[in-house]
């Protein structure tokens, strides 16, 4: 904290005044010309600031009550269900008893105490006390400490906040504008494969069954087998998560054994859309179908999209009653009729559906990732302004463009100065040249899942983008941040320029959002040399090539497509070299999931696509 900032008390610095409601019962009390808030309203508002209020009072209310009327820009504070809510009154207004008023004193700019207390939430719940709901007393609220610097100086923060939070709104309005759009172009997709069918009629009961038999969990046979319940399904997704055996969650009540041909269904809220298709035998609980498609008449794959349409789930709704608990019951669900095209056909719009599903689950990724990055750089920059280390409104507004665009040359430069530094703390920045920076820019975005723009070819030197790579050195070297330098001996050096420190420190806060993800793969990478790193590159890019393109990836097709399928140069590397690289990545658990976005062009694949 800076030297003429003071560390001072709420009560010092605020009158603290509590709400209050008047009898609900009398009219008289009610709908007059006076404002009063309650905490639910406070929650619903997107803006900071408020004149007028659901709810108002009379003058008789006023009176009648402890619903004490703030002067204009004072700071009301839910202080129970929940605590934390927040606004800024810009007329006289009354609030109940489940806020705070805080009327600040002349050296307290209501809008730095606005953000402050915005920043100290999770302290001011930690205060909080009782047992069927938390409440923040006021004798709390007064002792809790609060930095004060001069009032000019506040109002510069608040001021470099607000225009920080604007692009922050923005950006995040963006991102959750283009998670919704992905979702809707994959419902549309989906719906159209079941609209534009052709063939015969049948009922679910007449193309798929219930054949698993109800087993004891305790049994020694069953006990390893992990168990899928409702909430180990993720909505609209294949995903499975937070998986444990039989045993590790000691089981008692019997379930359902399932195989790999099982189609899983959430049967409990089929609003949720929960659908899964296991590639391990296992056991599911009660309120899962486990449904086996008829051999011959419906593929399994076509029956998890026909469970996921939303007329299906539209069908499935109306008929589960039951408003406290929904679910669908066995009888309803096999009455469902569906047309069905034949099974060539069926195998083929499966297909179709399932590309753009793995499209919408990278672009939800990093839509998702960009949403939390955001959330962090909102406290980061809170956490900053009470240390005193905020810096100007121009740096804030970098940051979060930085953020919302991992696509930007200085993204990637950042990633790369970030992967250098790693290297030198590890003592092997010897081995961080050109090659392996490029090596490190595609793991970054096919392990992390962080998008930088790149459209990779098929390189002698592995998966490349040259031209982008290109534009991030030319941005670094005009800031004076790093270069590539020529050896003499052949390759290149990363050199830091004279800015490197100022300008590394700083990018840690670009990064901030996938720092982690970037960090462990840059770590997998430290131990290898340049040609290691980029047989792994290029490895790990001929696997996901061969997903996209419908070939098994078997130990004989990945080293065909990244050696003999790649450059002439690779063939001068041996092919153990490849295996090691196989190996790595089933160890490392990096193993491709097949985002479109990262085929990587070149040559024509040796392998036909099925």
């Amino acid at each position: 904290m800076k030297s003429d900032w003071q560390t001072q008390t709420i009560e010092e610095v605020c009158e603290v005044v509590n709400g209050g409601t008047p009898k609900t019962g009398v009219r008289e009390y009610w709908d007059g010309g006076h404002q009063w808030v309650t905490p639910a309203e406070m929650g619903k508002r997107q803006s900071p600031f408020i004149a007028e209020t659901a709810r108002t009072l009379t003058d008789a209310g006023v009176a009648n009550s402890s619903a004490r009327p703030l002067p204009p820009m004072s700071v009301i504070l839910s202080s129970r269900a929940p605590i934390g809510h927040l606004v800024i009154n810009t007329v006289p207004m009354s609030f109940n008893q489940g806020c705070k008023g805080l009327i600040p004193k002349q050296n307290l700019h209501h809008k730095y105490l606005f953000y402050f207390l915005h920043a100290n939430v999770e302290l001011l719940n930690s205060l909080g006390t009782g047992a069927t709901f938390k409440e923040l007393s006021g004798g709390k609220l007064k002792s809790v400490q609060i930095p004060v610097p001069p009032l000019e100086e506040q109002k510069r923060i608040a001021a470099i906040l607000d225009e920080a939070f604007e692009g922050i709104a923005k950006a995040t309005a963006n991102a959750e504008r283009n998670l919704a759009n992905s979702e809707e172009l994959f419902d549309s997709q989906l719906q159209s494969i079941f609209d534009d069918q052709d063939g015969a009629e049948y009922e679910l009961s007449d193309v798929c069954s219930i054949e698993s038999r109800l087993i004891d969990p305790k049994a020694a046979e069953f006990a390893d087998l992990l168990h899928i319940g409702g909430g180990n399904m993720v909505t609209k997704s294949d995903e499975l998560i937070d998986l444990r055996t039989a045993k590790e969650e000691g089981l008692i009540s019997g379930k359902f054994l399932f195989d790999r041909e099982t189609v899983l269904y959430s049967k409990i809220r089929p609003y949720l859309m929960k659908v899964s298709r296991p590639d391990f035998m296992g056991l599911c609980s009660a309120d899962v179908y486990p449904l086996k498609p008829r051999k011959g008449i419906l593929d399994r794959d076509y029956l998890y999209f026909l469970l996921l349409s939303k007329r299906f789930t539209d069908y499935a709704v109306e008929g589960s009653g039951r408003a406290g608990m929904p679910k669908v019951n066995r009888k309803h669900l096999f009455a469902y009729r569906v047309r069905l095209p034949d099974l060539e056909l069926q195998k083929e719009a499966a297909a179709k559906i399932d590309s753009t599903m793995n499209a919408r689950s990278q672009l939800s990724k990093v839509y998702r990732s960009k949403l939390r990055a955001l959330s962090q750089l909102r406290q980061t920059l809170l956490q900053k302004a009470f240390s005193g280390e905020l810096t100007s409104a121009n740096e804030r507004r970098a940051n979060v463009n930085a953020v919302a665009a991992t696509t930007s040359p200085q993204y990637t430069a950042d990633v790369l100065a970030f992967a250098f530094a790693k290297h030198r703390a590890a003592q092997r920045d010897r081995t961080f040249g050109r090659v392996k920076g490029q090596k490190v820019l595609h793991l970054v975005e096919a392990v992390a899942g962080v998008d930088l723009g790149r459209d990779p070819i098929k390189d002698a030197a592995g998966p490349n983008d040259s031209a982008h790579m290109r534009r991030a050195e030319d941005w670094a070297a005009q800031q004076g941040y790093f270069a590539f330098e020529a050896r003499g001996t052949g390759g290149y050096d990363f050199k830091p320029g004279r800015n490197y420190q100022k300008t590394l420190a700083s990018s840690y806060a670009r990064l901030s959002a996938h720092k982690d993800e970037i960090a462990k793969v840059i770590d997998l990478v430290i131990p290898l040399d340049s040609q290691e790193a980029e047989v792994l590159a290029t490895v790990h890019a001929a696997w996901n090539n061969l997903i996209i393109d419908g070939v098994e990836p078997t130990r004989n097709a990945i080293i065909a497509e990244a050696r003999e399928n790649w450059a002439a140069s690779k063939l001068e590397i041996p092919a153990a070299r490849f295996e090691e690289a196989i190996r790595f990545i089933r160890q490392n658990n990096i193993i491709p999931d097949a985002p479109p976005k990262l085929y990587v062009q070149g040559r024509s694949p040796c392998f036909e696509r099925s």
